[in-house]
């Protein structure tokens, strides 16, 4: 997308797909909110063990969240 906004996958129909660990909820949002401002970009989901509230959509653009922590319980 641009040098500083790689997003882990982009696939068909513009769907970007971003896996977190470790990293400050704040951090991952802001990033999210960078990837949702590209034009290739029509939905965003985040893959993370990171415990956080996200949004129905940033930026106008849908957001998912796959909270692996839940996911393995």
């Amino acid at each position: 997308m641009t040098p500083r906004d790689r997003i882990d996958f982009l696939v068909a129909g513009g769907i970007g797909i971003e896996a977190k660990t470790r990293c400050p909820p704040r951090q991952i949002f802001r990033q999210l909110e960078r990837y949702a401002e590209q034009e290739t970009i029509s939905s965003l989901i985040l893959i993370t063990g990171t415990a956080m509230g996200l949004p129905e959509a940033v930026k106008g653009k849908p957001l998912f969240l796959v909270s692996t922590g839940r996911a393995s319980l």
